[in-house]
Order: C-alpha cells, then structure tokens, then sequence
C-alpha cells in the first residue's frame, strides 16, 4: 500500500476468534436463506434452466423476492457484525445471490434456449442480459444501503474520523462504509463528514471498470471453445475485479469501497455491449457464446463482483498493530504498509 493509501483508507480493526466465528455465521445463514427460501422464489421455470429473469415468467416478482431476501439477509448479518466489518451485510447478499446462481445452469443454457433463431439471437440475448447485470447490481446496492443504515440505527454516534489521521483503536469502528460516499445519504443520513469528492471517486470508477474488462479478456483467453462452467466463470469476475480494485486503490485512492462497487455494472454493460457488436462474427456454433463476456450469467456479475469487492476493500485497509506484535515502531510501520 502507498503512503498516499494508507492515508486515505480508514483502519480496519481487527477480529477476534469470536467476531471471526460470528462472520463466518452470518455468511453461512446468508447462503443458507437463499438455498433454501431463495431457491423456491428464484428457481427457474425449466427445472434445467439457468437462474435469470429471462427464464421465468414473472421476471419482476422474482427480482422483488431476491432484493427483500438480501435485505433481509443484509440487516441480520449487520446486526451480527457490522460494527467491526464494514458492509459486511451487502457482502453477505451477494455471497447468497452467488450461491443460488450455481443451482440453475450456466449462461450457455440461455444461448441454447434461443441457438435456432441463428447468430442474431446471442445479440438480442447480450442486451437483456445487459439491463439484467443493472437490476441486479441495484438489489446489491439496496442491500449496501440496508446495511449501513441498519449500522447508523444500532450504533452510537461516532465522531467522523479524518482522512489525515488514522491511527485508530482497534475497537472504535474506524472503517468507513460504502454508503458513506453516496451523494446525499451519506451526508444527511449517515452523517459523514468528509466523503471521497465525486471528482475523485469517477476517476477510481474509470480505472477500475477500465483494469476489470481488460482483465477479464486476458483471464478468459483460450476459452471461447469450452463448455461454460460456474466456476470457470465466476474466477473470472472475481479475478477481474479484484485486480482492478488493487490498481484503481493505488491509482486514484479513495476512502470506500463505492467507487470500485460502481465499476461492476460498467463491466458488465460494456462486455455485453460488446457482446452484441460482435455476435456472429466469431464463427462459433451458435450454443457457445460468441464473446467471453457471454459466459457469466447476470445475477453473477452483480453478486461475485461486488462480493469482490468488498472482500478486495476488507485486503487493502491497514490493520493496527499492537504493542505485543511489535512495538511501538513496527507498530507504526505495519500501519503505513497496510499490514
């Protein structure tokens, strides 16, 4: 991490074995809600399908569904933890949005459902999936600020802590969440008082969005003639986002983790953009996605992007070292190199 960095992210305290334990809880109960409840509203109309709205009847009753389970599974895992992890309830409705993508098929079902319509269906299918990587990244986003409302509600006032000075106690609740950088909600509800500029946070937006698509390019190469695979797919968004995190954070530092959130519909919109431009020019049978970008079903973008995120943000925030790990000046130099 750069001095400029460590300068501008917030400490992140520390986790007990007990706090650890209660995470892990809340990530479990998370996956478990959308397993079981979430499966019987998300579920596919062919039992075979793919987890989309364009595989069910009544898309948008299905997006309500999911956008309460996440924010009902957002508000118990802060209740649990958040005061020591920020956004950890977002964190957890995207690991359970994650989990129940992987009990539907793969992105390849949607090509094979429309391949007899030739190669003008993938672009008619890459510009809905497109609108649905926005809705669902909205659901993330409503969970993100469930979570941080949840924690304003439940949590005593703190003063606002300054960018320039960093040296927090481990217990004080120093890491700042994502919500805290939303224009007018930040300010007014969750009462921060120095939020990343705007100007600041589009710049970390247009690095990251820009390293997450080329990073996915590079990570998908060799791979437009293999089957579609869930893991396959998901390592590549993970992977993507997670790069363009690190470089965007030494780039164009910012104090959260909202401006790189924002980056994961612009990879998506892009991808499937491109996606449509470049369908049927790839001269591959018409049930392979034509464009690397096709083999990552919408609810995945959205929930394993931000889950990236998130967990790439929880990485790079310095972490205090006590007295007993290292004295005084190892102390101060495991907080300038984020240790």
């Amino acid at each position: 991490m750069t001095d400029l960095g460590s300068a501008t992210m917030p400490i992140r305290p520390p986790l007990s074995t007990l706090e650890k334990t209660t995470t892990l809880a809340a990530w479990f109960l998370a996956g478990g809600i959308f397993l079981s409840v979430g499966w019987m509203a998300m579920a596919p109309d062919d039992p075979l399908g793919a987890v989309s709205l364009l595989t069910r009847h009544h898309g948008g009753a299905m997006l309500a569904q999911a956008a309460a389970l996440a924010v009902i599974s957002a508000g118990i895992a802060t209740l649990l933890i958040g005061r020591r992890l920020a956004d950890v309830g977002a964190f957890s409705a995207a690991v359970g949005l994650a989990c129940v993508s992987l009990r539907g098929d793969t992105a390849q079902y949607l090509l094979m459902f429309d391949a007899p319509a030739g190669a003008g269906s993938q672009r008619s299918v890459a510009l809905s999936l497109a609108v649905e990587a926005c809705a669902w990244w909205l659901v993330v986003f409503a969970a993100m600020l469930v979570s941080a409302l949840v924690l304003r509600w439940c949590s005593p006032a703190r003063p606002p802590v300054n960018s320039d000075h960093v040296d927090a106690s481990p217990g004080d609740g120093a890491q700042r969440p994502a919500a805290a950088d939303v224009p007018l909600i930040g300010t007014y509800l969750l009462r921060e008082a120095d939020p990343t500029p705007p100007a600041v946070g589009g710049k970390h937006t247009a690095v990251a969005a820009g390293i997450a698509i080329l990073s996915f390019v590079v990570l998908s190469t060799g791979l437009s003639r293999r089957a579609v695979e869930h893991g396959q797919a998901c390592f590549v968004v993970a992977a993507a986002t997670f790069l363009a995190c690190m470089v965007a954070q030494r780039l164009v530092p910012v104090r959260t983790s909202l401006w790189a959130l924002l980056a994961v519909p612009v990879l998506a919109l892009v991808g499937y953009g491109w996606s449509a431009v470049g369908a049927g020019s790839a001269g591959v049978p018409p049930t392979l996605p034509a464009s690397c970008f096709l083999r990552v079903l919408p609810i995945q973008y959205a929930a394993v992007g931000a889950a990236s995120v998130f967990a790439t943000y929880w990485y790079m925030s310095p972490v205090p070292v006590g007295p007993a790990e290292g004295g005084g000046e190892a102390a101060s130099q495991g907080r300038r190199e984020g240790r």
